[in-house]
Parts: C-alpha cells; sequence; structure tokens
C-alpha cells in the first residue's frame, strides 16, 4: 500500500470529510489488512492495470459525504479529481484514540497517477502485508521477504536493512493457539 496523510480535500459537494487517510491498495489488500468490505466491491486487477477512478470508503467518510444515502454508485472528489464509489468498508472502530473508518482506498495505480509527487518523493514509503498459509511458514517467510528486500535496495552483505519489518505477534499467537486447537 501507499498512502497520503497530508490534508487533503475529500468532497461531495460542500460536504467535506475530516481529513481522510488516502491510501493506494491492490485487490489483496483486504485479505492482508483484515480490512473488509460491507457493501459494494473492493478493487479488481482490471482496476488497477487500467487505473480506474473508482474508491471505497470508510463509514466515517460515508457518514460525511453521505449522510442518509447510500454511498454505493456516488461521486466524491479528493483534492478536485472526481473518484466513483464502488465499496464502503466495515466499520472498525477507533483504536489508541483515532478513527479506523477514516480511509479512502484507492487502486494503487489510481493513487500513482493522482499523486506522482508521493511516488516520486525521496521520502516514499511502500507498506507490503503478507499472509502465510500456515503459522509454522512466518519465520521463512520473513527470511524471504528479507532476502527479497535486500536485494531489490541492492544491499551489501555488510550493510544494515535501510527498511522495517513487522509482525504481530500477539495475532500470531492468537491465531497459532486457534489453528492449533482446531487442528
Amino acid at each position: 500500500e501507499r498512502y497520503l496523510f497530508r490534508s487533503l480535500p475529500v468532497q461531495n459537494g460542500r460536504l467535506e470529510a475530516n481529513s481522510p487517510i488516502i491510501l493506494g491498495a491492490i485487490p489483496d489488500y483486504q485479505e492482508a489488512n483484515t480490512h473488509y468490505v460491507q457493501d459494494g466491491r473492493f478493487f479488481t486487477e482490471a482496476d488497477v492495470q487500467h487505473a480506474v477512478r473508482v474508491c471505497v470508503i470508510g463509514t466515517d467518510v460515508a457518514d460525511a459525504l453521505f449522510p442518509h444515502r447510500d454511498p454505493i454508485d456516488q461521486l466524491l472528489t479528493i483534492g478536485g479529481q472526481p473518484c466513483h464509489v464502488v465499496g464502503l468498508f466495515e466499520k472498525k472502530g477507533s483504536f489508541f484514540g483515532g478513527s479506523n473508518d477514516n480511509f479512502v482506498a484507492l487502486p494503487f495505480s489510481t493513487f500513482d497517477e493522482l499523486f506522482p509527487e508521493v511516488k516520486n518523493s525521496g521520502g516514499d514509503t511502500i507498506h507490503i502485508a503478507t499472509v502465510p498459509r500456515r503459522p509454522e511458514d512466518v519465520p521463512a517467510l520473513i527470511e524471504e521477504e528479507t532476502a527479497i528486500l535486500r536485494a531489490r535496495r541492492g544491499l551489501r552483505p555488510d550493510q544494515e536493512n535501510d527498511f522495517a519489518l513487522f509482525t504481530s505477534e500477539g495475532n500470531l499467537r492468537q491465531f497459532q493457539q486457534i489453528t492449533g486447537g482446531v487442528a
């Protein structure tokens, strides 16, 4: 995923959302982030391939821009650029005092087309989320991802990683307990 955190007006006519996070994603985003659509649809490979101007919005954005109305098939603007709402994320609630529902997701290619300055900035950050098929695959997956990233970034063996890896250990332990119990 690629993120845009700076305040950019997301509007429906005169109604404006409260500075949502704008993100670019691929179709696997939902499963990798356990962030699913409750109404409408998520992106398809065709949306990404053709940089289609579609978006999936969080419930906070829907409430602000389309009060008492179904947001699906409506138009909104992001920094003045029109975008067709095709999906509504399920409500996730707050986390550490901030909302998990204040998002606008675009196909990755659409994001790059609309915000080339983010793609081309020196401080560009891409988040890659992966989901192992089995809990016991996690160490090997981390090792493989580290090797791929080091090679892609041209790091020599004596150089430190210039990227970060995060695992959700608590979720992983819980997943292992659940699947271990079922197995």
